[in-house]
């Protein structure tokens, strides 16, 4: 009334350590808003799968891949965001990398105000909003620019009876 039973063969265990901490990522550290960037890392060391972190989340949309991102930045942000990537098996998670601080430009999208209508020989004023930092360059048909050249406000005396037109580039430098 005894029964006995030994396991043939053997069983092989595999310990596998948890993952390391990813390298932090590299790429461009200021970048405009509506644009797309690239971001790369080193694998984390026995990592299965990276995970990209970016905060605040409403900065852009992440396009991962294994070891590179692309970031569609959004185009109502600005200001610094953070990425970080970290390593993940079935462990669990790595520790995250390094912050990348990246600061966000938003894109020049100057809106001009002033009067559509205007009499001959009249000064007009004409502005769109201050960006300090950035430069307005104005043309002007049908007028001459009496002063604020340069900057995001200008004063136009008005020519002959006709029609013209004011228009502004704003530059801010990387966008």
């Amino acid at each position: 009334a005894y029964c006995s039973q030994q396991m043939a063969g053997e069983n092989y265990i595999y310990s596998q350590p948890p993952p390391g901490q990813a390298a932090t990522p590299t790429g461009p550290d200021m970048v405009c808003g509506s644009d797309t960037s690239e971001y790369i890392t080193t694998s984390a060391p026995d990592a299965d799968s990276i995970i990209w972190l970016l905060s605040p989340t409403e900065a852009g949309t992440l396009m991962p891949g294994d070891e590179s991102v692309e970031i569609i930045w959004s185009a109502d942000f600005s200001g610094p965001s953070f990425l970080c990537v970290y390593g993940t098996n079935t462990c669990g998670d790595g520790p995250a990398s390094d912050e990348l601080e990246i600061t966000v430009l938003l894109a020049p999208a100057p809106e001009i105000s002033g009067p559509a209508s205007v009499c001959s020989g009249c000064t007009e004023d004409y502005m769109t909003v201050e960006n300090p930092g950035n430069t307005y360059d104005w043309e002007v048909s049908g007028g001459t620019i009496t002063c604020g050249a340069g900057t995001y406000q200008i004063s136009l005396l008005w020519g002959d009876q006709g029609s013209g037109y004011v228009m502004v580039t704003e530059d801010n430098g990387t966008c």
